[in-house]
Order: C-alpha cells, then structure tokens, then sequence
C-alpha cells in the first residue's frame, strides 16, 4: 500500500487516500475518481473470481443485535473520515509519509480512540475479571491507563 500511495503522487501529483476519491465521486459530476475507484471494485471481483482462496472468509455474524451496532459504527466511521479530512489509511499512509501534522494528529486521536474503545467494550469478555469490590469501569479505566502508556512509549521511540 505505501508503495501505491507514493507511485501514485508521483504519477499524477496527488495524494492517494480513498475517502477523498469516494467524496469526489459524490461531489463533482464527472472526474478521474470514477475510473480509480471502480478499478478497485473490480480488482476485488476479479480476485473473488480468478482466486478466491486469497479472500479470508468472514464468520458468520450471530450475536443478537449486532445489526444496529454496526449501521451506529458505519455512520461514525463517515463522519470521523469527514471531519479528520480522511481516512485512517490516508492518514496512516500517506499523510504520515508526508510528515503532514494533520494526519499525525488525525492518526494519535484515532489510534487512542480504538484503544480506549476497544479496551472498553472488551473488559468483560477478554479481561480478567476485576478483583471483589472493583467496578468493571475502574478496572477498564487501568487497562486505558496502561493503553495510553504503550501509546505513549511508542511515539516517544519514534520521535
């Protein structure tokens, strides 16, 4: 993927991030967003055709109300990618590469928000449980602490 973003800056000058070709699709009548967008739903029908067994099938979804839980995180996810001026592979890969601020903000808000979340909607289920006389919130809201402090060793060693 790093390699197809910078080829692509090279190529046509511009930067590679698929929510900004999605808008532009949505946005402007007719534009070069068409053709590179529908070439990456081909590509993946064709692998889907040519060699499936490259595709990892997906578990059945069976927890009830699932459904709902995911329509509310699609609709976060666009509007995190509208306000952030992109996605998190945009960011991710290209922004970064470019020593964009925005996306070095962009990425630490997101990374620290799935870490929180993540650590959140788990602590019940992969967590051990909390000793007697601890709410399952403070003994999540530790596991944050300590998600934080990985975050935080991690952009100290690259900096």
């Amino acid at each position: 993927l790093g390699g197809c973003s910078v080829a692509y800056l090279v190529f046509t000058g511009q930067v590679l991030g698929l929510s900004g070709k999605i808008r532009g699709m949505v946005m402007e009548s007719f534009n070069s967003n068409i053709p590179f967008v529908s070439g990456l739903a081909a590509g993946g029908v064709l692998v889907r055709l040519l060699a499936p067994s490259l595709l990892q099938a997906l578990p059945g979804v069976t927890e009830p109300g699932i459904a709902p839980r995911m329509v509310v995180g699609g609709i976060a996810v666009g509007l995190g990618t509208a306000m952030a001026n992109g996605c998190t592979s945009g960011h991710g890969l290209t922004g970064l590469s470019r020593f964009s601020q925005r996306s070095l903000s962009a990425v630490i808000s997101f990374m620290s928000s799935a870490m929180v979340t993540g650590t959140l909607l788990s602590a019940s289920k992969t967590f051990p449980k909390p000793p007697d006389g601890v709410a399952v919130a403070d003994f999540a809201l530790g596991e944050v602490r300590q998600a934080w402090g990985v975050l935080g060793g991690v952009l100290a060693a690259t900096v």
